[in-house]
């Protein structure tokens, strides 16, 4: 027998915290077992059954190798065609942190069509379809929705394949109607819309065009699709982007979302920090953007709200990778350019291909080679993941564009305090052994 290469841990006084990335067990051991496994003396171990049947100890004969590659397979091979449908690149807003060009042009009756033909020859060959509506912002370019989305639902209907769809929106659009002509007719039924902080703060990061505030137009759109709409089957997730200013001021911003919202569990929030995504506007507000071992993890893991939060821990994803990294998943602009990546939407690497007016694809095929089980690409970068405990939870693709774009070190953070964080505020998702 042998301790599992997968367990990562850390040690909390006498506790040892350990999470196996390859069966994504959490749990709990005394120092003392932790040390008797270590050096192999299993015989003085009383629970050694259990810690076997957890993946923690493992026969010598285990290929757990072989066990990783299966699960990163299953993980890249997802047999849901994704498609990323950017109908226009303009937006309403003028967020400093946003990485985005903002031109205006919207998607073509010829293009939309040819997504529809893109789409068919991919859709057999998959078990479901899932659209998602990005930009810019997809509501500045509803017209294209309004023609694309019905000709893809039908196009579902005909392969007989589970249909589903999301939209990433400011929000300011989103009035009740046009959330029910959404919801009801174009079947999209998720949503993440942003407010940073209460109102102050809000109309200084994600202003109009013109410099207008939106935190009251947003505001009072959620309001009444949730007093209005009385189905239970959307979800409306609220994501603020913390910056420093706002951070100090968290506890107003979850007292006055309880108020608004708590009770209601089609409304989640997600608290992540404002990130230098690309861009040049970005550095107007880089004094108030958090750095990664602020202490603003710490805040928000100790969080006690009767919010319906968004955890996004590292450690509950059963395939964390990216979905960039995922071989069904195309990401499409408005001149049918077709990427895998939704940040980095000007670079060269990013893109696999183009659809053209005639409906052909020409793929980029030394760009979609890149891209395809990422992790095999650069074999420095490769060894680098194998070796590391965490290695069967992300493979090396939680981002995957340091292996596409040939950057030369992996952006991994520390993920020691994220696990003491996540095992402190919620210790009932802990088998203690």
């Amino acid at each position: 027998m042998r301790e599992s290469k997968f367990n990562y841990f850390v040690e909390d006084g006498q506790t040892v915290i350990i999470f196996n990335s390859l069966t994504g067990k959490l749990a709990t051991l005394n120092k003392d077992t932790y040390s008797k496994l270590q050096i192999g003396n299993f015989d003085s171990v009383n629970n050694l059954d259990e810690l076997i049947r957890h993946g923690l100890i493992v026969d010598d004969e285990e290929d757990e190798e072989k066990k990783a590659f299966l699960k990163y397979m299953n993980a890249v091979n997802d047999k849901t065609l994704e498609l990323i449908i950017l109908p226009t690149m303009g937006c309403n807003f003028r967020c400093p942190y946003c990485y985005e060009n903002h031109e205006g042009t919207l998607m073509s009756d010829t293009l939309i069509d040819n997504i529809v033909k893109f789409a068919s020859e991919r859709i057999a060959y998959s078990q479901r379809i899932h659209v998602s509506w990005f930009g810019g912002e997809p509501l500045v370019g509803i017209s294209v929705i309004e023609k694309l989305a019905p000709k893809l639902i039908q196009l579902a209907r005909k392969y007989k394949k589970p249909y589903s769809s999301n939209m990433t929106t400011n929000g300011y659009l989103l009035d009740f109607d046009t959330f029910m002509k959404m919801f009801h007719k174009y079947r999209i039924t998720n949503y993440q819309i942003t407010l940073d902080g209460r109102a102050q703060f809000h109309n200084k990061t994600r202003p109009l065009v013109t410099g207008g505030p939106t935190y009251e137009t947003i505001m009072s759109n959620l309001m009444e699709i949730k007093n209005k709409c009385s189905s239970p089957l959307f979800r409306i997730m609220i994501r603020s982007n913390l910056t420093k200013e706002t951070v100090n001021d968290l506890d107003n911003e979850i007292a006055e979302m309880e108020e608004r919202f708590a009770g209601d569990n089609r409304f989640t929030f997600l608290f992540k920090r404002a990130g230098n995504w690309g861009g040049d506007t970005v550095n107007t507000i880089k004094g108030e953007l958090i750095g990664k071992e602020d202490e603003w993890y710490k805040r928000i893991s100790e969080l006690k709200t009767s919010l319906n939060l968004e955890t996004r821990y590292f450690f509950v994803e059963s395939f964390n990778i990216c979905y960039a990294a995922k071989s069904n998943t195309y990401t499409i602009d408005p001149t049918g350019k077709v990427m895998r990546c939704t940040v980095h939407l000007d670079a060269e690497w990013n893109v696999i291909g183009q659809i053209n007016e005639d409906g052909s694809f020409t793929r980029n095929d030394k760009n979609h080679t890149k891209w395809e089980y990422p992790t095999t690409t650069r074999k420095d970068l490769s060894k680098k993941c194998h070796n590391c405990r965490l290695y069967a939870n992300c493979f090396g693709i939680n981002c995957p564009i340091h292996i596409v774009s040939s950057k030369e070190s992996m952006p991994c953070d520390d993920k020691a305090k994220e696990l003491l964080g996540f095992y402190k505020s919620n210790p009932e998702k802990f088998i203690a052994l």
